[in-house]
């Protein structure tokens, strides 16, 4: 048969490539269709769209563009790619909604190679029945290289091969290399051309064209016809692609029409070299310019008819007597089978007695075990209502203890606030008490209290004041703590009800002692300071009143310094006033 390299391959690299791939293809969809070609790695690559959000401007999403994958099939070597190639091009996907099919090609930017191949495609006959594609491919790639192979449940096989020379080439040398027993030979075709046979009398070339019409695009139709004007019950329908034949023979074959079983096959000339290349050569409607392709009908089949008229009585005969002997093989494989079926109709007969004693045994257990179910079922029953009823009192029981944990947990919490209240509070009041005792040790190291000593107290106090840091557990804010610009001794009873110590006349009075007592410049300085330092807005972003717990202290300390800020505030007007006009 030769050696399975000596053909010549078309296929340089052990790769092949698969374009416009589906968006939700994935790797083992691939991996599936390539299992039993031995692949060594598939690759897939995608491309994606940005689009606008109907929503958002600014927002921009990508998405996979629907045919937008491509992918790569590695092989260990061309045999195996030439063969995956035959096998699978044009092949639906498996596990892909919608349906798409597997395109190969060669290369990466190439279209489909079978748009390059030159061979126009032969029957295989005689295969052996249950042949498999890969059975088909291994059994005639010696002979010349294949860019498919198929088996068709009408047809049989189906190859085709690169080239019409190589397909010649193998015709021959096929019908003299098989054996006698197996005697496969192949035969070429017009996959554009049907042979209709069993056609009523009546049926001329317009009728044959009209029940056609919905199968394609049909380039001729005629009824061959006697020297006296009947009908010889067959005749040629010419389609302008495969596709269209194929589809004919698929829904007409074997269809009662005109009260005859119509017959279809696709033609099978024994052209002569000049019809062949007529044939093979004649343009493609897609290649013709407009015009001249409304008018292009295909061949003429009234010169195919003339050349194969008594071919086709030969045709007919050898059709005859090769369904003859496939009606001889039917007939014995299917006595084969009827023996078969008998012998498994006695076992299965055998079997089905032997299974109703089992299931009259097993219906009469099951009986008995539904009775101890039953009594089973009640306890179980039973032992369900007591756990449902324990259920409900655990979940009341459960609830109870939660709202009373709640309440608890609550009683806590305030228990837990008031004793953290009670702690700063004692803190406060230690920490105002120790300030308080500072502030009197401090006052008491004046000797003597008269005005001199008040402006001297404003002053120092004045310093401590403004760099004091007050807080409510170390150093809380405390009447003694702040520099009240008053001539009244701290010290001396009347000053014991601090808030009302401090007055708006108390205030300008101690200002009048010092503008009598220092320089113009001395005594602004001074306003000034004071101003900004009893300012409440001063006091608000210092925070200082918020170190004082006790809400009366409080409120009395806020109310001096407003006083205080009050009483100042004309004088430092005056004095601007007066320094200007002075100046």
């Amino acid at each position: 048969m030769g050696d399975r390299n000596s053909a010549h391959s078309f296929i340089a690299e052990p790769s092949l490539f698969a374009r416009n791939l589906p968006f939700n293809i994935e790797y083992f969809h691939l991996s599936q269709m390539f299992k039993d070609f031995s692949f060594t790695r598939i690759s897939l690559t995608e491309s994606y769209q940005r689009l606008r959000s109907d929503t958002n401007e600014n927002w921009i999403r990508l998405r996979r563009e629907p045919g937008s994958q491509s992918g790569q099939i590695d092989f260990p070597d061309t045999a195996k790619a030439e063969k995956a190639l035959a096998i699978l091009n044009g092949r639906l996907i498996p596990g892909i909604l919608p349906p798409a099919s597997l395109r190969l090609s060669t290369t990466p930017d190439a279209a489909s190679p079978a748009l390059n191949a030159t061979g126009n495609p032969r029957f295989v006959k005689l295969l052996p029945p249950n042949t498999t594609e890969i059975e088909l491919y291994e059994l005639i790639r010696p002979f010349g290289a294949l860019i498919a192979a198929r088996v068709d449940e009408r047809l049989g096989g189906i190859v085709r091969f690169w080239t019409e020379g190589e397909a010649r080439a193998a015709e021959r040398a096929v019908s003299s290399t098989f054996s006698e027993t197996t005697r496969i030979t192949l035969q070429a075709y017009d996959p554009c051309i049907l042979f209709c046979m069993n056609l009523s009398r009546d049926v001329d070339a317009a009728i044959l064209r009209d029940h056609f019409h919905d199968c394609g695009s049909i380039t001729s139709a005629r009824v061959v016809y006697e020297s006296n004007g009947q009908s010889r019950g067959y005749g040629f329908v010419s389609f302008f692609a495969p596709e269209e034949a194929s589809y004919a023979i698929n829904r007409h074959d074997g269809a009662i029409w005109r009260s005859n079983t119509l017959i279809l096959r696709h033609y099978e000339p024994e052209l002569t070299s000049e019809v062949r290349e007529e044939e093979h050569v004649r343009p493609k409607a897609s290649e013709l310019p407009l015009d001249d392709a409304a008018h292009y009908q295909g061949p003429d089949t009234s010169t195919i008819g003339q050349t194969v008229s008594l071919e086709t009585h030969l045709a007919d005969v050898a059709a005859l007597k090769d369904q003859t002997r496939e009606e001889r093989e039917i007939h014995q494989s299917t006595k084969r089978k009827l023996e078969r079926m008998k012998q498994k109709r006695e076992e299965a007969e055998g079997a089905a007695n032997a299974a109703e004693a089992a299931l009259n045994e097993l219906k009469s257990h099951c009986e008995s075990l539904s009775g101890r179910h039953k009594c089973a079922m009640d306890d179980l029953n039973a032992k369900m209502d007591a756990i449902r009823d324990d259920r409900n009192i655990f979940k009341s029981l459960l609830e109870k203890a939660k709202a009373d944990r709640a309440q608890t947990f609550a009683q806590l919490q305030a228990q837990e606030q008031r004793l953290k209240d009670m702690a700063l509070q004692e803190a406060w009041t230690n920490a105002t008490i120790a300030e308080d005792e500072r502030c009197r040790e401090r006052d008491a190291r004046l000797c003597t209290w008269d005005s001199a000593a008040a402006r001297a107290r404003f002053r120092l106090l004045l310093d401590e004041f403004e760099t004091a840091k007050f807080s409510k557990l170390e150093r809380p804010l405390t009447f003694g703590s702040i520099p009240w610009p008053i001539l009244d001794n701290p010290l001396s009873p009347s000053s014991s009800s601090r808030g009302e110590a401090v007055t708006w006349v108390k205030v300008e009075a101690f200002f009048a002692d010092v503008k009598r007592t220092c320089s113009a410049e001395e005594y602004r300085k001074l306003v000034g300071r004071a101003h900004h330092m009893f300012h409440p807005d001063k006091w608000k972003s210092r925070g200082i009143l918020d170190t004082v717990r006790d809400p009366d202290l409080r409120k009395a300390l806020e109310s001096s310094g407003t006083i205080v800020a009050q009483a100042i505030s004309p004088l430092r007007s005056r004095r601007t006033t007066e320094d200007d006009i002075t100046f």
